[in-house]
Parts: C-alpha cells; sequence; structure tokens
C-alpha cells in the first residue's frame, strides 16, 4: 500500500498547499473570488466580463475595383486583375494615363510607338546629351532637337540588305555648324541662299571636281 503525502498549512481561514492541486477526474473547483493581484485564479465571471468587448475577429473579406476572390468567409485567394498597372511583367494597359512627373524608362529596348504628340499643342523637345540641362525658351510650335554633335540621318539603299554598313549617313549641323549630305540635295522650290565666302568655296569645289574630271579623260 502506498502512502501519498500532502503538506498543507492553515493560519486563520487560509489553506496552504505546498504542490500541485490535480482533479482525477471530472470536477470543478468553485467559489472563486474575483481576482485582486496577477497571480490569482479567476473565475468564469470574471473571464466572460473581460472578453465581451474583445472582437471575435474577421468573419469575411470582400474585395472591390481591382481586386477579385472575394467575398472570402473561410479560405480563398484574392488577386489583382488586368486594371491594376502592374509593377513588372507583361501588361496592356488601356486608357489614357497623365504622369505629372517625369516618366523614366530604363530598358534598353527603348520606347517603342507609332505617334508621339506634343503635350498642349505647342513645342516638341528632344535632347540629346547634356542637352537638356541647358535647352530654354523653346516653346513654339517647332519640333526642336539639341544635341552637342548634331544630328545624324541614316538610310538604307537596299532595305537593310547590305546591314548597317551599307547605310547613307547624313550629318546636320554637327559640333562645328557643319551639314555632310550623303548624296545629292534636291530643291523643288525656292532658293539655296549662300553667302560670299560660300560661294567661292563652291565655285572652289566645283572647279576641282572639273580637274578631276580632266585628269580622267
Amino acid at each position: 500500500m502506498s502512502v501519498i503525502q500532502y503538506r498543507v498549512a492553515r493560519d486563520s481561514d487560509n489553506i496552504t498547499f505546498y504542490g500541485n492541486i490535480l482533479l482525477a477526474n471530472t470536477g470543478r473547483i468553485q467559489g472563486v473570488d474575483t481576482v485582486t493581484d496577477g497571480t490569482d485564479a479567476a473565475n468564469k465571471t470574471y473571464v466572460d466580463t473581460a472578453v465581451s468587448g474583445v472582437s471575435s475577429g474577421v468573419t469575411s473579406v470582400a474585395t472591390t475595383n481591382g481586386i477579385t476572390g472575394g467575398t472570402i468567409t473561410s479560405t480563398g485567394t484574392i488577386q489583382l486583375d488586368s486594371t491594376v498597372v502592374r509593377t513588372s511583367g507583361t501588361q496592356n494597359i488601356a486608357g489614357t494615363k497623365t504622369f505629372t512627373g517625369v516618366g523614366v524608362f530604363s530598358n534598353s529596348a527603348g520606347l517603342q510607338t507609332s505617334r508621339i504628340d506634343t503635350h498642349g499643342g505647342q513645342q516638341l523637345v528632344l535632347n540629346a546629351g547634356e542637352s537638356s540641362s541647358y535647352f530654354t525658351g523653346q516653346t513654339n510650335e517647332l519640333v526642336y532637337l539639341n544635341a552637342e554633335s548634331g544630328i545624324q540621318i541614316n538610310s538604307s539603299p537596299d532595305n537593310w540588305s547590305s546591314g548597317w554598313a551599307g547605310r547613307k549617313t547624313t550629318t546636320i549641323n554637327d559640333s562645328s555648324g557643319n551639314s555632310t549630305f550623303a548624296n545629292d540635295i534636291t530643291v523643288s522650290g525656292g532658293d539655296i541662299t549662300l553667302g560670299v565666302q560660300d560661294v567661292f568655296k563652291v565655285l572652289i569645289r566645283y572647279h576641282q571636281a572639273q580637274m578631276q574630271q580632266t585628269k580622267h579623260m
């Protein structure tokens, strides 16, 4: 026969148990008073009152513009639909989008479009190099092209069958103010006005060309 010993102390109306109080079967500890200290046991009334103002949690999640998958009451998946502009991936975006700040496209493929219009119906400015830091006063109904080394135009005589090496290049207003054309200049109307020095240059070059032709005859 085993002997179970309990350490119990009584002081006035208090009984102190040294150890755990275990209920071997079902049962209740009754008569627990309202708690006053953090180490006191709490009765059911105290607990019910304490949790009565606490929300039981979210019971459902609804979805609205741009989000699909709702209303979810237990488990489910919420997704963004095609009306939401994504930060990555391929996406078709319809409608007019207005950017009040600068739009920066850092991709190497560039900007692909079939048309560029001015905003407000005035100037269209294209800057290359450091030109964007210096151009000013370009507000008329003109297309302004600003570049330190001028404008270069490349064309192909054979629909690029000869590759890039077969291109015809014309440079307009280079860093010295000169323009070089890959072939003839045809004026269908109006005049070409040359300064006095330019006339002499044309005559000299014409004379040089005639001399070259004479040598080969």
